[in-house]
């Protein structure tokens, strides 16, 4: 049974989160197809892959948890811990974004 949710999610951080999570890699196997317009997210899902309480809480996550942008003095020290984060050793400042917004 395809079940849909059409949610509003004002915050664009939010919304970006919510769509990773129900279109991302990591997507539950039933999302059949998750499309922002505007503020709203249409999510069309498979309730016999995927239970509707997990797409319901992966919505209320992705719009509860927001990071706040917080400024690293040094960017080295940004690089450091995403490069070891994402155990990617090679990583070099010009590809965090931090370098650019100190």
């Amino acid at each position: 049974m395809i079940l849909s949710r059409t949610v509003i999610v004002p915050d664009p951080f939010a919304r970006a989160n919510v769509l990773e999570a129900l279109a991302g890699p990591g997507a539950p196997a039933g999302i059949t197809a998750c499309a922002v317009v505007g503020a709203t997210l249409e999510i069309a899902f498979d309730a016999e892959r995927t239970a509707a309480e997990l797409v319901d809480a992966l919505i209320e996550i992705g719009t509860a948890f927001v990071p706040a942008r917080a400024a690293f003095a040094d960017p080295t020290a940004a690089v450091a811990i995403a490069a070891a984060g994402l155990h990617e050793p090679a990583l070099d400042a010009t590809r965090i974004i931090e370098t650019y917004l100190t």
